[in-house]
């Protein structure tokens, strides 16, 4: 019976996966992360984002919320020209009032015309006045496959943690601090937004099935370490499309007296094909 015990423990521990080093992780990342911004670049889903601020303080009784549902369309593409991945939100629906008819991201997706960063940039403000909290864009699910693309990593430091399962996928963690400016967010007045994260990260595919992003605005009276905002993101596989896509989101974001939460869901997944979609630059 102990023989059978010794096996049965020698087997359990042959089965269980060598850790992966550090360039491991960031080489399968790379490979991953190439490919993906083209796939999701080529996407465009609905968005449900209910939003609500929390006012006063511990102490103060109940806290009063302030909702909003934002009713959206949006694209993950990154624009020609610009290092910004951070994808188009085009609200179309306040507490299930619509606000805008036009339909300018499809329009925009559709045309040809050389303007068209500038065109995305309207989008992206006009649809950000609708937020609660500050005046922001980078509340969008694309935004820690950003910062983590190859073309930042200069701008990070990594670390790898323990392994972890994410719904059944065996992944890594990955830790990253942004080290140094100018930051890759810039808040009010130019400063710099200093930012960091995790990332669970698939074994061997280098795919991302789960990240976390903390944030904070630094300006010259407000020092501290603490993160002002934090964004979380889970990925699923999209069975009709076989891509992996954001399934929802949860943010945190910073408020005069009290604290945000947002939480949005993606749905209704579809392929933007035309020759004319605008095509992700190198």
């Amino acid at each position: 019976m102990r023989a059978a015990t010794t096996l049965f423990a020698l087997l359990m521990l042959t089965a269980v996966p060598d850790a992966q080093s550090l360039d491991q992780v960031l080489a399968q990342l790379r490979a991953y992360l190439t490919t993906y911004e083209h796939e999701l670049g080529a996407l465009v889903a609905d968005e449900d984002y209910v939003q609500q601020v929390f006012v006063g303080g511990r102490g103060l009784g109940v806290r009063v919320p302030e909702v909003r549902r934002l009713e959206s369309t949006v694209s993950f593409l990154r624009l020609p020209g610009g290092a910004e991945w951070l994808g188009l939100r085009e609200v179309t629906r306040v507490n299930r009032k619509r606000v805008d008819d036009s339909n300018r991201l499809i329009t925009l997706l559709s045309s040809k015309d050389e303007s068209a960063r500038a065109q995305a940039a309207r989008i992206a403000q006009s649809s950000a006045a609708h937020n609660l909290g500050s005046h922001r864009t980078i509340n969008m699910p694309v935004l820690p496959l950003e910062l983590l693309h190859p073309r930042n990593h200069r701008r990070m430091r990594f670390a790898v943690g323990a392994d972890d399962q994410v719904r059944g996928t065996l992944t890594t963690r990955l830790s990253f601090v942004e080290t140094g400016v100018p930051t890759l967010i810039v808040g009010a007045d130019g400063r710099s937004v200093i930012t960091r994260g995790e990332a669970w990260v698939e074994r061997n595919t280098g795919a991302v099935w789960r990240a976390t992003v903390f944030y904070r605005d630094y300006a010259d009276r407000n020092q501290s370490d603490t993160p002002q905002g934090e964004i979380r993101v889970e990925f699923a596989r999209n069975e009709a499309l076989a891509v992996i896509v954001p399934s929802e989101m949860r943010e945190t974001f910073p408020v005069v007296a009290g604290r945000g939460d947002g939480h949005a869901k993606y749905s209704n997944y579809r392929r933007f094909t035309t020759s004319a979609r605008i095509v992700p630059q190198p």
